[in-house]
Order: structure tokens, then C-alpha cells, then sequence
């Protein structure tokens, strides 16, 4: 019975996530010839309808961003998640709203997929090619220029690749690295997303219902507080691991 409605939810759902993708694909074209400022506007509302529509499958997502109270204003910001499904663009940018957010992603997402394609294109993101790091390396520090000097947020999955599971892969080093090398005055604020690798375990055919996804922001860091940025991202890690992965205590 619980599949059975697992699918009628899901065939109420994905016409409007499709619509939104092909409709916005056409907004975002014409704002951005507008106005960048319009332009976001738009990438960040589609994203709102994205997130909350999936509450007609049962969905509930909770925010727990207090920490970015302690961001001083007018400061680029690197955010550091962990990465579970496409979903997380759409958790960040809301979390994020304040800010225009640029993320890294893999060059594939760049083409065939509406509105989604035109954004990472054109919104400051950077693409990268994983198999050619150092054209990768490059454009990451592009990004980290580029927050540098217009007080953006970028966000960064160093895990490389999303967990299809849930269970935090091990951090790669070099991107965030770089990234933190060319923003010099930017804060980090570390990101847990919980279950957004649930909506997509069947590939949304069905998406199951009831799923309940956190994002958490933990406290803003900054640099000077480690002795190197690898120390800093091993630090990260394993706040991230602690919480979203627990190892259970022996009594």
C-alpha cells in the first residue's frame, strides 16, 4: 500500500518539477539580459517551489541556520557541505538566501538540463572536468577570485562525488585548498545535509514519502585560527562526521 502511494504522490510532484525547470529555464534567460540582481531573484524562487512542493509527497525540511548570525556582513563565504543528491543545490541556496552562492560542479551538469544547465553556466559557478585537474585547479581559483572581489559565497563538495548512502566519504584536499587560497578574507561555514539521498534512491521513481531532511550551519571559521587550510578542512570533516555519521558509543 505504501508503494502504491509512494507513486501517486511522486506523479503529483514531477509534472510541477518539471514545469519548473522548463518555465524558469525561460525566466532566468530573460532576467539575466535584465538585471543579475532580478536574475538571482528568480534562480532563488524556483528553488523555494523546487524544495517545498516536495511537501505534497510528505516531505518536511527543517533549517537550522543560527550560526550565520555570527557572519560579519559584506565578507565573501566558503561553504563546505557534504553532498547527497541534487537536492542539496536547492537546500544551500535557501539556506543561503542572503547571499548569491556560486557552487563547483562537475562539467556534465553545464548542458541538457533546463534552467539548471543555464545557471551553473552563467551564474558564476565554475564547471570542472574531474578527470583534468589541473584545468579543474584553475577554475577553482577563478571562483575564489571572483567571491573575492564581489563578497559572494561558493560552495564546495569535497567529497567529490555524492554519497548514495548517506555515509560521509573522506574529504579531498585540494580544491577547497585553492579555493581558500584566492579568497584570502573569506569565512567557511561548514554544512550538514541529512537525507536528501533518500528522494533520490529510486532515481524519484517513486520519490518515498515521509522523508525528513535537516540542514545545519555550524559555526563560521576563519583561517588564522589553523595552522594550515588542510588542517582546517580536517577539522571540518570531522565536525561534519560526527554528526551526520555518529560512531556509537560502547557501554
Amino acid at each position: 500500500m505504501k508503494t502504491v502511494f509512494n507513486w501517486i504522490t511522486t506523479l503529483i510532484y514531477l509534472p510541477f518539477f518539471l514545469f519548473y525547470l522548463l518555465i524558469y529555464e525561460l525566466f532566468a534567460r530573460i532576467s539575466f539580459l535584465l538585471s543579475f540582481q532580478l536574475y538571482s531573484w528568480v534562480i532563488k524562487s524556483m528553488q523555494y517551489l523546487v524544495i517545498y512542493t516536495l511537501y505534497v509527497t510528505g516531505f518536511r525540511i527543517k533549517f537550522n541556520l543560527q550560526s550565520l548570525a555570527l557572519l560579519p556582513q559584506d565578507t565573501p563565504v566558503v561553504i563546505v557541505s557534504n553532498h547527497q543528491s541534487m537536492f542539496d543545490i536547492p537546500c544551500i541556496i535557501l539556506a543561503f538566501h542572503k547571499f548569491h552562492v556560486n557552487f563547483v560542479a562537475k562539467k556534465e551538469l553545464g548542458k541538457n538540463i533546463p534552467t539548471v544547465s543555464f545557471h551553473l553556466r552563467n551564474g558564476g559557478s565554475v564547471l570542472i572536468d574531474r578527470k583534468d585537474s589541473e584545468s579543474a585547479i584553475q577554475q577553482i581559483a577563478r571562483l575564489g577570485k571572483h567571491i573575492e572581489a564581489r563578497k559572494e559565497a561558493a560552495c564546495i563538495y569535497p567529497e567529490g562525488t555524492r554519497s548514495r548512502n548517506g555515509i560521509l566519504k573522506e574529504f579531498k584536499k585540494g580544491g577547497f585548498i585553492t579555493l581558500m587560497e584566492n579568497a584570502p578574507s573569506a569565512w567557511v561555514v561548514p554544512v550538514i545535509i541529512k537525507n536528501t539521498y533518500k528522494i533520490v534512491q529510486y532515481g524519484m521513481l517513486p520519490i518515498p514519502t515521509g522523508i525528513k531532511v535537516k540542514v545545519s550551519t555550524l559555526l563560521p571559521l576563519q583561517r588564522e585560527n589553523f595552522e594550515s587550510l588542510a588542517t582546517m578542512l580536517t577539522e571540518i570533516e570531522n565536525q561534519i562526521k560526527e554528526i551526520l555519521n555518529p560512531v556509537p558509543r560502547m557501554l
